[in-house]
C-alpha cells in the first residue's frame, strides 16, 4: 500500500494575517515531516546543509542556497539527509493573504494558475539561478524581520510576498510552461478529502466516482495515476492510519478503535493491522 498523504490541520499565523515563518535545524529540532499537504504555499530555503524531499512521490534533494517551493496540495514529505544536519527557514502563507477584495481580477489572473497547478515551475530552486537569486533577497528580509511579522513589519512581509509570486509569475510566463502531468491529483483531490473527513463511514468507488464526476472506470484509472494505489487499499490504508494514531494516544479498547475507524471485523482489522505495521495492535500500543 503506499503512503498516505494527510491533510495538515496546523493554522499558520493568525486568522487575519495567515503568515507564518521557522527557523529549524536537524536533527536538533526534528529528523522529519511525514506526507501531508497544506493549503498554503510553502518555501523552505536552505541556509545550511541539505534535506531530502519527496513532491509528488518523486525524491530531490536540497542543498544550501536552494529553496524548495511547494504550491497549495501538493503532497510533500521531508526528512533529514542520512549523517548530514541542516539548518533551514520555512514560510508559509495562505493565497488569499494577497488578495485585496472578494472580486480581485489581478489576483485571479495571476495567483489562479499557481493555486490550480495549471503551469509547470521547478520544485527546488537552486542556487545562483536567476529566479533563485530573485526570490532569495525577499526571502532573506522575511528572516530578517520575521519577529515583527504580524506587527510593524506586516506591510513590509506582504511587499515581500507580492515579489515574490511576482517573480514566479515571470518565470513561468517567460519559460512558456506546459501544463503539469499530474491533472489526475487535481480531478481526484474530492475522494482524498471524503476519505480523511469521513473514512469511519463506508466510501465505494461508486460513490467517490460519482463526487468527482467522473464514470467509475475512470475514477479507477485516475487514481491509481494520482497515488500509486487503488482507492480501496488507499482507504483501508488510512484507516490503519487513523487506528494506529488512535492506538497509541488514547485508551480506548482495540475493538471500539477498529470500529470507529471503518472496520466491522475484528479479525479482518487485526491481521491488515499487522500486516501493514508488521506487529499486532496490542504490540503497537505497548511499543508507542
Amino acid at each position: 500500500m503506499g503512503k498516505i498523504a494527510v491533510q495538515e490541520s496546523k493554522n499558520h499565523g493568525i486568522n487575519e494575517f495567515p503568515y507564518s515563518i521557522y527557523h529549524v535545524k536537524m536533527p536538533e529540532h526534528i529528523t522529519k515531516f511525514d506526507l501531508h499537504y497544506h493549503n498554503e504555499f510553502e518555501l523552505v530555503y536552505v541556509v545550511n546543509g541539505s534535506i531530502e524531499f519527496t513532491i509528488l512521490e518523486k525524491k530531490y534533494i536540497a542543498n544550501k542556497g536552494d529553496i524548495a517551493l511547494l504550491l497549495p496540495d501538493y503532497p510533500h514529505s521531508m526528512k533529514q539527509v542520512p549523517n548530514v544536519s541542516c539548518e533551514y527557514y520555512c514560510m508559509l502563507f495562505k493565497p488569499e493573504i494577497l488578495k485585496r477584495s472578494d472580486s480581485d481580477p489581478i489576483y485571479d489572473r495571476i495567483m489562479t494558475p499557481l493555486i490550480k497547478h495549471t503551469v509547470k515551475l521547478p520544485f527546488i530552486l537552486k542556487d545562483k539561478e536567476q529566479i533563485t537569486e530573485s526570490i532569495k533577497n525577499e526571502c532573506n528580509d522575511l528572516m530578517k524581520y520575521w519577529t515583527h511579522s504580524y506587527s510593524s513589519y506586516a506591510f513590509g512581509v506582504l511587499g515581500n510576498l507580492y515579489k515574490i509570486v511576482g517573480s514566479l509569475t515571470e518565470y513561468y510566463e517567460a519559460n512558456d510552461t506546459v501544463l503539469l502531468n499530474n491533472k489526475s491529483y487535481d480531478r481526484i483531490k474530492e475522494a482524498i478529502y471524503a476519505v480523511e473527513n469521513r473514512y469511519e463511514q463506508p466510501l465505494s468507488v461508486e460513490e467517490m466516482a460519482q463526487l468527482c464526476n467522473v464514470s467509475s472506470s475512470h475514477f479507477m484509472k485516475l487514481f491509481k495515476e494520482a497515488t500509486g494505489d487503488s482507492f480501496n487499499n488507499f482507504l483501508i490504508a488510512y484507516r490503519l492510519k487513523m487506528a494506529a494514531k488512535k492506538i497509541a494516544e488514547t485508551d480506548d479498547k482495540i475493538v471500539n478503535i477498529s470500529t470507529d475507524c471503518g472496520f466491522n471485523n475484528q479479525s479482518y482489522f487485526s491481521r491488515a493491522f499487522t500486516k501493514h505495521f508488521k506487529m499486532s495492535p496490542a504490540e503497537y500500543r505497548n511499543k508507542h
